[in-house]
């Protein structure tokens, strides 16, 4: 992944708030790209490994003020710099104090400790984190009790991948009296552009599958408790010069979108966070001039989806009850009918997306091949 101011689009993080989010790593995107994100009506989670290189000034802070109200987003979730408030600890109740205006859903604090750990950003182990970031935490708690800021949940550790099973475990061994959300990142593939089927691409979700229920045990088990998880950053690949018939830019990443988000959903993952919204090469979800990449489809078809949602998965289609409709994912080489849902017929696409919307009585469609979602109307 790219140096990356990372804003992350939280397309909600609560019940009733929505489930997904998108990141991106650059300031003042151009309007074209703020207005795509409007139908999303997102939550922001603002950090990444460049916003670890520098402490807020007030022109970010103003700056991240009107992005909110231009993309309608619901809120923001704020990272704070780890490293960087480690470095000035005198600055941390001025940064806290900018922070809270924007009246934020919950701190982060650091992006990626493992992974700044093996590049030599930052000097300690999976032992030396967990205790510098409880540290930081009970500070936090203190200037909240004093009345000095609200009090805001604190999410951690941020891990590059899933399964940094030392990272995470000595983590929650010491601060499971402090964290309430654990935020874990996803990339399965380095380079995937260039491989010579789809098959990967099919595969992938049910080895996630594992690797969350893996998760979410040794988060008990460590916690005590069960914690919500959030999957903060995610995508096909790391690589943003990742071009290719089968690369995170290609039609085919909008079916590997949807089968992943349909883990993420069933799992009960309360939040996940694609990476990223644009200027980021293969990865970018919308070009400079506002053309969305196929994977823009697949978060529009699960925009308004919930964690643990009722399920229909009948003749090889998986099936998903959103608070819109539904939405029929086709893993399969043929057009597959909807059989045995409460919906009228229904015919998914090969390798595609359809979302039904009674309410309109439409259904949208969108596979390999097509240029941008097909509609056509629904008798009830």
């Amino acid at each position: 992944m790219r140096r990356s101011l990372a804003l992350t689009l939280l397309l909600g993080l609560a019940l009733g708030q929505g489930f997904l989010g998108v990141n991106f790593w650059r300031e003042s995107p151009p309007g074209e790209v703020v207005q795509r994100l409007v139908p999303l009506s997102p939550w922001v989670r603002w950090g990444g490994a460049y916003r670890e290189e520098a402490l807020y000034t007030r022109f970010d802070l103003l700056w991240f003020r009107d992005f909110l109200k231009a993309s309608q987003a619901r809120g923001a979730w704020v990272q704070l710099s780890f490293r960087q408030t480690l470095a000035r600890p005198d600055r941390l109740h001025s940064q806290l104090e900018g922070i809270t205006l924007l009246t934020p859903r919950a701190l982060s604090l650091g992006h990626e400790p493992d992974w700044a750990a093996e590049h030599g950003l930052l000097n300690l182990d999976p032992l030396g984190y967990a205790q510098a970031w409880r540290n930081l935490a009970l500070t936090i708690r203190l200037l909240a009790a004093r009345g000095l800021i609200p009090r805001l949940p604190l999410y951690g550790p941020s891990l590059s991948q899933i399964q940094r099973w030392d990272w995470l475990e000595a983590f929650l061994a010491a601060n499971r009296d402090l964290v309430e959300g654990v935020d874990l990142h996803y990339f399965p593939f380095q380079r995937v552009g260039l491989r010579t089927s789809p098959d990967f691409l099919l595969a992938e979700p049910e080895r996630l599958r594992g690797l969350l229920r893996e998760a979410r045990a040794r988060i008990r088990r460590a916690a005590g408790r069960d914690l919500p998880l959030y999957i903060g950053a995610f995508n096909l690949s790391r690589d943003p010069a990742d071009e290719g018939p089968y690369g995170p830019n290609s039609p085919w990443a909008a079916l590997w979108l949807g089968l992943t988000l349909g883990v993420f959903l069933e799992e009960g993952v309360r939040g996940a966070f694609y990476w990223s919204l644009y200027d980021d090469g293969a990865l970018s979800l919308v070009s400079g001039g506002g053309r969305v990449r196929p994977a823009y489809y697949a978060l529009l078809f699960f925009r308004d989806a919930e964690p643990s949602p009722r399920t229909c998965h009948t003749g090889g289609l998986r099936g998903y009850a959103l608070r819109g409709g539904w939405v029929f994912l086709n893993p399969n080489p043929r057009p597959q009918k909807v059989r045995g849902c409460p919906v009228p017929p229904l015919e998914a696409p090969a390798w595609g997306l359809v979302r039904y919307e009674p309410q309109r009585a439409e259904a949208f469609r969108f596979a390999p091949g097509m240029e941008a979602p097909a509609v056509t109307r629904i008798k009830p």
